[in-house]
């Protein structure tokens, strides 16, 4: 968001420190799951189709355990 006041720009932005894996998982959500299905449902879906695991030097990371509230990981 950005305004302009006096001649001057002030943006202003939000941070998310798992920025692209939080946006990819939100608009697979959002776009591709089925909106019949629960909450919970369309979690699993995202996490079975599209998954957020990636591989790193010592390990993989499941982002989903990152970026989902822990009421949504049950």
């Amino acid at each position: 968001m950005a305004f302009v006041f006096f001649g001057y720009q002030i943006a202003l932005t939000v941070y998310s420190p798992h920025r692209s894996h939080y946006w990819e998982a939100w608009l697979y959500y959002e776009y591709a799951t089925d909106k019949t299905k629960s909450k919970r449902e369309r979690i699993e879906q995202c996490k079975k189709e599209h998954s957020q695991t990636w591989t790193v030097s010592g390990g993989s990371i499941d982002y989903y355990e990152h970026i989902l509230k822990p009421k949504y990981l049950k």
